[in-house]
């Protein structure tokens, strides 16, 4: 991870060592969990010692030392895995982005949801990085995409009222980045499937439309995650 990088939290840290990334951070954090284990491992060898008969005094201390220790190296794993950072986790060499409005598939019959899912993007490009908006003959880079269908499936029923409860709804959405500057190809997605919930026990149209605002600002989020830099 660069120093100084921002949007680094635990929980999103793991999710990339969990992808393979960063190398660096996979091996300080074995070198760190070797040495807690090579600790431990002296520990139980002194406490063998003292069950023997040789000093009980010497089981306290080595503990003692060991938790330190322990807690020192936990302590550094923890700070260097999930600290703040101040770099941006996007492309550095990219200052403007272009975005048309999305395409809505033949199999989706949303009204306008296209038109939502672009104002959503657009705003979250705003807010999380570094990027200004451009005519695509000013812009460094254009974001394009399709809502090619959004299903939905029932997870939990009202058992009082016999309406839908909880509901996840997939969006089937592709998107491509492109730098216009050279023709390369930034980032790419087909037929990406992003899950969100609604938990609500209104008729199922009006939930959805009701929900409409939310569903569509989480698949930006995620559309606009995958624009961040490979570590």
């Amino acid at each position: 991870m660069k120093p100084g990088q921002t949007h680094a939290t635990c929980r999103g840290h793991l999710a990339r060592v969990s992808r393979g990334r960063p190398a660096r951070v996979r091996m300080r954090n074995t070198w760190v969990f070797t040495m807690a284990s090579a600790v431990w491992n002296g520990l139980r060898g002194q406490d063998a010692l003292a069950t023997r008969g040789r000093d009980a005094r010497v089981t306290f201390h080595a503990m003692t030392r060991a938790v330190m220790i322990l807690t020192m190296l936990l302590a550094t794993a923890l700070v260097g895995g999930c600290g703040y950072t101040m770099d941006s986790p996007f492309p550095d060499d990219v200052r403007t982005v272009n975005v048309p409005i999305f395409q809505r598939g033949k199999e989706v019959f949303r009204r306008d949801i296209e038109f939502d899912l672009t104002e959503a993007v657009i705003k979250r490009l705003q807010q999380d990085t570094p990027y200004k908006l451009a005519s695509r003959d000013e812009a460094d880079t254009e974001l394009t995409g399709e809502i090619h269908s959004i299903s939905q499936q029932i997870l939990y029923w009202n058992t009082d009222t016999g309406a839908p409860r909880e509901m996840a709804v997939t969006f089937n959405v592709s998107f491509e980045w492109k730098d216009l500057r050279t023709g390369e190809i930034r980032a790419k997605r087909d037929l990406m499937p992003i899950v969100v919930t609604r938990i609500s026990d209104a008729p199922f149209n009006q939930t959805f439309f009701q929900s409409q605002e939310d569903m569509v600002n989480k698949v930006a989020k995620r559309i606009v995650e995958s624009l961040e830099s490979e570590w």
